[in-house]
């Protein structure tokens, strides 16, 4: 796709045909609820409702005549936009990963810099008092107790505060100059899914809004990154009614007797496979944690255990693909590392050399965290569901779930 490719014509017959295609895909969850339906939890039910989520977010954030993205929450003018020099985004959790991918992104999009600091250390944090600041704070419930503090002193120190939640008037709505809502109705399970993609569909488009204010960004390339942040909605509906299912259950059920899961990634691959350990870890009781492929040979390596086949999870998309990556997965499998691989489909020079390898739509940058983390969750709860756990509730956590 070249940016002379995409009009104002082509938009709106996508997002016609796209919302019939996704309703048609998940007929059984277009309309959210407090009841599972047809499906055994709602952490599935929930993964399931993505593509429509996606959908929703991005309908009515772009003029396509004008070829323009429009957030008319954000209320400073051009010239204020203009004038910002640093953002700050601050979140705990499945948000903060949300935040390490939108980092990556609005500095590619702009010439602004970026910190991601968890909303608990912000307070500490010597660099809180930059002049010409955006803070972006985001919270599920908008009632994080964390994010809330840093906020207020965001605010006091003269920060312009963008609040990301999925509940409308919530605290975290009174104390930010603006609110952007994720618009992913109740999600019931603890471990987030839905949210999630949400928060990160947000964040992208901002990044793409701040671009198109700062002028890093002709109105052609916000045309193109839109409209493959349309497809990605596809590309997710595909995950969801292929073959690929059945692969991810067989490499999951090789990993549920493991005490240690280790993931690796490249650029916003890592962050997508932190969001993923943090899944395995809420959901099973299981250990893992992600690493930046190429840092893995500096001291975690030592983590596989040859003795039971320590299972390493590779996010690896065709352009990080490359000798210095793949040196390191036949490092590991040397090792005796189990070695489970999602690739883009038609992948082949990994085919044979590891253990499963599951194929994702092929995808360009800005779609792929939206693809992989799909096929990551559901990776995840299939290890829960083999161990018997109580995905939506595990233990010891709690989620504030609010009625829209």
């Amino acid at each position: 796709m070249t940016k002379t490719d995409i009009s104002a014509a082509d938009i709106d017959t996508a997002n016609t045909d796209r919302a019939a295609d996704i309703n048609r895909a998940a007929a059984t969850t277009v309309d959210p609820g407090l009841s599972t339906g047809e499906f055994p939890d709602y952490m599935l039910k929930e993964i399931y409702e993505q593509p429509r989520v996606l959908q929703d977010i991005l309908t009515g954030r772009y003029d396509a005549a004008r070829q323009r993205l429009v957030f008319d929450e954000i209320t400073l003018t051009a010239d204020e936009i203009r004038s910002l020099r640093h953002i700050c985004i601050i979140a705990c959790g499945t948000s903060f990963h949300a935040g390490l991918i939108a980092k990556d992104f609005v500095e590619r999009l702009t010439d602004l810099t970026v910190d991601v600091q968890i909303a608990s250390e912000f307070l500490f944090n010597q660099r809180k008092h930059r002049e010409n600041a955006m803070v972006i704070a985001i919270s599920q419930s908008g009632m994080t107790s964390d994010t809330l503090d840093a906020v207020q002193m965001a605010r006091a120190n003269g920060a312009y505060v963008v609040a990301i939640t999925n509940v409308m008037d919530s605290t975290i709505t009174t104390l930010a100059n603006a609110s952007l809502y994720i618009q992913a109705d109740i999600e019931i399970a603890v471990p987030a899914t839905k949210s999630y993609t949400a928060q990160l569909a947000i964040l992208t488009l901002l990044a793409l809004y701040l671009g198109q204010e700062r002028g890093t960004q002709r109105p052609t390339e916000v045309a193109l990154f839109y409209a493959e942040l349309l497809d990605s909605v596809d590309k997710i509906v595909r995950i969801l009614a292929s073959q690929s299912l059945a692969k991810i259950e067989q490499a999951a059920a090789a990993c549920a007797q493991a005490e240690n899961i280790l993931l690796l990634g490249r650029g916003t691959g890592t962050a997508t496979c932190k969001e993923a350990a943090l899944k395995v870890k809420e959901t099973s009781y299981r250990h893992a944690e992600a690493f930046s492929v190429l840092e893995f040979v500096h001291g975690p390596i030592a983590l596989i255990d040859p003795g039971v086949a320590t299972p390493v999870v590779a996010l690896l998309p065709a352009d990080s693909l490359d000798d210095a990556t793949r040196d390191v997965l036949f490092k590991a499998k040397a090792y005796g590392a189990k070695l489970i691989v999602f690739t883009e489909e038609s992948e082949q020079r990994l085919v044979g050399q590891v253990d499963y390898q599951i194929f994702l739509p092929k995808a360009t940058p800005i779609q792929m965290p939206f693809v992989a983390i799909v096929a990551l969750q559901l990776f995840a709860r299939h290890i829960a569901c083999i161990l018997g756990c109580d995905i939506d509730n595990p233990r010891y956590l709690s989620k504030v779930v609010v009625s829209h």
